[in-house]
């Protein structure tokens, strides 16, 4: 697969993550067919953001790479310190999206547990 621009791969995925963000917040269903699709989605979209993820933390490992190069050129008189405060504030966007998958991720694991705990209760619930 040849690499694209952080660029690129967001103008590729931002309006899939958006969607899974939106998923997280819908309410999980009392209906158990609607159960049912909410966890196979879940799972899917789950995976897919996993995948993101990598990519993500894929560019923010390059990018720091980068800065702390560009820094340390940029910037020879100041300490090693003041030089990582620098270069971790030239890639604050991309940890600001690393963090957001993070919790979109958390959250699509969240909704897995509740949705598989729930239809346990319905499938108990029709054998009584």
């Amino acid at each position: 697969m040849t690499p694209i621009s952080l660029e690129a791969w967001l103008d590729e995925n931002l309006g899939e993550i958006a969607q899974a963000q939106e998923f997280t917040k819908e309410p999980l269903s009392d209906n158990h067919s609607l159960l049912n699709q909410q966890l196979s989605r879940s799972i899917s979209e789950f995976s897919r953001m996993s995948y993101l993820l990598a990519d993500v933390e894929s560019y923010l490992i390059q990018k720091k790479a980068q800065a702390v190069l560009d820094v340390r050129k940029r910037y020879e008189d100041l300490s090693s310190p003041e030089r990582k405060i620098m270069a971790e504030d030239s890639v604050r966007d991309i940890t600001r999206l690393r963090d957001g998958l993070e919790a979109t991720v958390g959250a699509l694991k969240n909704m897995m547990i509740a949705a598989m705990n729930l239809r346990k209760v319905y499938l108990a619930e029709r054998m009584e």
